[in-house]
């Protein structure tokens, strides 16, 4: 009936708040909607029967103790169990089984986690039959992965005996048989003691390489990022305020921040960013972050980010990816704080959109907001040739930037984005990456930015820069003679040389650095046909 009333089953909440320790037994099974927890005497312990649970366990203060009885937090596609905040004069001890519903699909990954205390992966095998470790499918994939930060590299995880570290992400290939097509409706069960206490996670993590870590939530329990990044220290944690979650429906993933107000479903794995520089990264997951709703499977809602974006997809659409622009007064035009390094899709045939910064793949391009007009060479990956589609959104991002142009140097077509957000071409595995760039500009002539480009453009394929052991050759191409000065400078913007003055035409002119120079420099060559910047370590 109504909340501790008299028990009907699977209805209303049931108390257990003995002066003395407490059993429950029976013959058959039974079936609870909530149970609270509430005996310091000796806690509660299952002496036979069979349990379900539907709705949540809430440990508020003693032991629950499954005492080796069937104790099943079920899950289905409207509903998944949860365990409460686990008080402090609470716990949980025994072999919990931990439903996790995963809606039917095509076959893709999913960003797993465990939400017991040991485990293997044979754990998950059980449900997921298409689990190798022979790096199947095909035979260049493997169907289970750890990311290895230190080595930018997914780890192929090689048997079934490899363990489940709590907190721990993983990249699991999801299908229903060795054929490799799809998914059925799945439900998958974890085993043992359910993971429990405030859980620090600060050990799994790591911003050596490329700063992105694959952890996962370890508890029976939707959590809340915000409190866990409040919890972690906020910006004292050395991590970005932004997460990513794989998205099964593009192949790829969404990212959010705290005000997203995102909630991380149980056994979900999710990626978490050290700002380069941190000289400490803390992730802490306590139990005040648990929150008390559900979602029913693996599989993050798509929210509106604060960038201007860039979706590259196939065809069917069930292929993408987005590349993100912003511009504001407290980003630099170089590497910061404000750009976020590329990850690949596991799926090979998931396009690639980024750019390089100093170097660096990145996947968010944030630049100074002064700048009168920004251009983005994008580089560009498809696993498989065939049609795709770019498709801008997120104008209001940049709306000082009134003209953004999309250019096509492999059909040398310019796209006025403001008109038509969204451009269809064919890409094939050859094509070179560098094939679009992006031309943002706050004059509202794009007539004349398209020009502009068109010149610039013209000019960039007429000279090639070549680096030597003592500095640069730069080679020439042009249809008519063209006066050009070449300078070279340091990152402060000091002349390292004197300025070259030469008519370029079809012939090539030597850069000497001066003897005993090393560190970063910037080659500039200009002319009435535009400026080309080039950045270069010697």
């Amino acid at each position: 009936m109504g909340k501790y009333g008299t028990f009907v089953a699977q209805n209303g909440a049931v108390l257990f708040n003995g002066a003395v320790a407490q059993t429950l037994s029976g013959t058959g099974s039974t079936t609870f909607n909530q149970v609270d927890i509430n005996n310091t005497s000796g806690g509660v312990k299952l002496t036979s029967g069979t349990y379900l649970l539907n709705s949540v366990i809430n440990p508020l203060s003693g032991n629950f103790n499954t005492n080796g009885q069937s104790f099943t937090m079920q899950s289905s596609s409207s509903k998944t169990a949860r365990i409460g905040q686990v008080a402090a004069s609470a716990s949980l001890s025994g072999n919990f089984i931990i439903q996790r519903y995963l809606s039917s699909r095509n076959a893709t990954y999913a960003d797993l986690s465990s939400t017991v205390q040991v485990s293997t992966i044979n754990d998950w095998d059980t449900e997921l039959p298409a689990i190798s470790y022979t790096h199947a499918p095909p035979a260049s994939l493997a169907s289970a992965y750890t990311y290895d930060e230190t080595g930018d590299a997914y780890v192929a995880i090689t048997s079934a005996a490899a363990p489940l570290i709590p907190g721990k992400g993983y990249e699991v290939f999801l299908a229903g048989d060795y054929s490799y097509a799809s998914l059925p409706n799945t439900t998958m069960d974890a085993i043992g003691v359910p993971n429990q206490g405030n859980k620090n996670l600060s050990t799994l993590i790591s911003n050596n390489v490329q700063g992105w870590n694959l952890v996962g939530n370890p508890f029976a329990s939707n959590v809340s990022w915000a409190s866990i990044y409040a919890a972690s220290g906020s910006a004292a944690s050395g991590l970005y305020d932004y997460i990513e979650m794989y998205d099964y429906t593009i192949a790829d993933w969404h990212g959010y921040t705290s005000a997203s107000a995102i909630e991380i479903g149980s056994a979900q794995g999710f990626w978490v960013y050290g700002l380069p520089g941190a000289t400490t990264l803390s992730l802490i997951v306590p139990e005040t972050s648990k929150t008390t709703t559900s979602n029913s499977t693996i599989k993050t809602a798509s929210l509106l980010e604060d960038y201007f974006t860039l979706k590259m997809s196939n065809e069917e659409g069930n292929l993408a990816h987005t590349f993100k622009i912003a511009a504001n007064s407290n980003s630099l035009d170089g590497l910061d704080n404000n750009d976020l390094p590329f990850r690949y899709s596991p799926n090979k045939a998931t396009p690639a959109l980024y750019t390089i910064i100093e170097g660096k793949k990145s996947n968010v391009n944030s630049f100074n907001s002064n700048n009168d007009s920004y251009a983005i060479q994008l580089k560009s990956e498809v696993g498989v040739e065939g049609n795709y589609k770019m498709e801008a959104a997120g104008f209001d991002f940049i709306s000082e930037y009134t003209c953004v142009i999309l250019e096509d140097k492999l059909s040398h077509k310019m796209i006025n984005l403001k008109k038509e957000n969204a451009y269809s071409f064919n890409s094939k595995t050859t094509d070179s990456p560098d094939r679009f760039i992006v031309h943002l500009s706050k004059n509202n002539f794009c007539s004349n930015t398209l020009m502009s480009s068109k010149i610039v453009t013209d000019f960039e394929n007429e000279v090639n820069v070549t680096t030597t052991t003592e500095g640069n050759l730069v080679n020439f191409s042009f249809a008519e003679s063209t006066p050009v000065v070449i300078e070279v400078m340091n990152m402060l913007g000091q002349d390292i040389i004197s300025a070259i003055n030469v008519v370029g035409n079809t012939q090539s002119e030597k850069v000497v650095l001066p003897a005993g120079f090393s560190g970063v420099y910037l080659l500039k060559i200009s002319s009435e046909k535009g400026t080309i910047v080039k950045k270069f370590y010697k």
